[in-house]
């Protein structure tokens, strides 16, 4: 009976050593914790800002100067900037975005073309475009954070044409002006940027065409320029 005593205690020693050995064992390092990397998408909404420069040439002709007379200023430059806001959509299919953008711009891109007959008359006319919003549909191809597109569509301007003269001999110095609304187009390309799952830069280039206009009763004034904005976006 003693020795089955002493054997008992020497089991139960003998486990109770292999529970605090195992204790004493470091336990296996967590497994590192793995952010996944967020999906990268250009579909929804988005809201933004642009703004950048403007140059092309406009041109004024007269008509009914005289009986069968007209007169024209040929081209002239003009140049300026703009700013404003900008909305749209993109929907991604694959690597192709297609999107609908809208603008609104103001503007201050002109030009002046002055004229003289030395100790007769001198005069100018001038061209203002006061504000541009343009209706455009766009098509990317993105590759990761990156996407190239073409873009075109409609646009629409506000122009002011203002002659001035100045007859020394009197003298006397007189000036009229008239703004219109025309509807042309637009067409170009661009390149945006995703900093982040919300928000991106662009950079893009967009030529604009606004038809001839009658201006000051007998003035056609045709506009042309070419624009090239930065702008960010806010994607909801």
């Amino acid at each position: 009976m003693k020795k089955l005593l002493m054997a008992a205690a020497a089991l139960v020693a003998f486990a109770l050593s292999g529970i605090a050995n195992a204790a004493d064992l470091a336990l296996p390092p967590a497994p590192p914790l793995i952010v996944p990397a967020p999906v990268l998408s250009w579909t929804g909404p988005y809201v933004g800002l642009n703004g950048g420069g403007g140059w092309g040439t406009t041109n004024h002709t007269f008509t009914g100067v005289a009986a069968g007379l007209s007169a024209s200023t040929g081209n002239f430059k003009i140049t300026g900037g703009l700013a404003g806001g900008t909305w749209g959509y993109n929907y991604q299919i694959g690597a192709w975005v297609f999107g609908a953008e809208s603008d609104l711009d103001w503007a201050n891109i002109r030009g002046t073309f002055t004229a003289a007959v030395p100790g007769v008359v001198t005069g100018s006319l001038s061209t203002k475009l006061n504000w541009l919003s343009t209706y455009r549909a766009r098509v990317g191809y993105a590759w990761g954070p990156a996407m190239l597109y073409a873009t075109g569509g409609a646009a629409v301007g506000n122009i002011t044409a203002t002659a001035a003269g100045t007859v020394p001999a009197i003298p006397a110095t007189g000036s009229t002006s008239q703004s219109n609304t025309e509807l042309g187009w637009t067409a170009g390309a661009g390149f945006e940027y995703m900093f982040m799952p919300q928000l991106t830069g662009k950079v893009e280039y967009l030529y604009v065409n606004l038809p001839s206009t009658t201006l000051i009763f007998v003035d056609s004034v045709k506009f042309n320029t070419s624009i090239v904005r930065a702008g960010v976006n806010w994607k909801f």
